[in-house]
């Protein structure tokens, strides 16, 4: 069983503080997301500010993320994640 397959089993309250059953639609973008950074090399390039941004694309979904050099992050999906 992967940890997604763990985490998607939560039931309501697996917190015993009220916390909420995973949606399964957040589940299913996530292992889209995790199947894309697999199956696609990522492509690595140099930003103006001295980051780094990472893609990974294919033909039908995109993920660009971006990590600046004082640590922030920004994230872009494209598609039907």
């Amino acid at each position: 069983m992967s940890k997604l397959d763990e985490i998607a089993a939560l039931p309501e309250h697996w917190d015993s503080y009220g916390a909420k059953k995973p949606d399964p639609l957040t589940l299913e973008r996530v292992r889209r997301l995790l199947s894309l950074t697999k199956r696609c090399e990522p492509l690595v390039f140099p930003t103006v500010d001295g980051g780094l941004q990472i893609d990974w694309r294919d033909a039908d979904d995109e993920w660009s993320l971006t990590v600046e050099p004082d640590g922030s992050t920004d994230v872009y999906l494209k598609g039907d994640l």
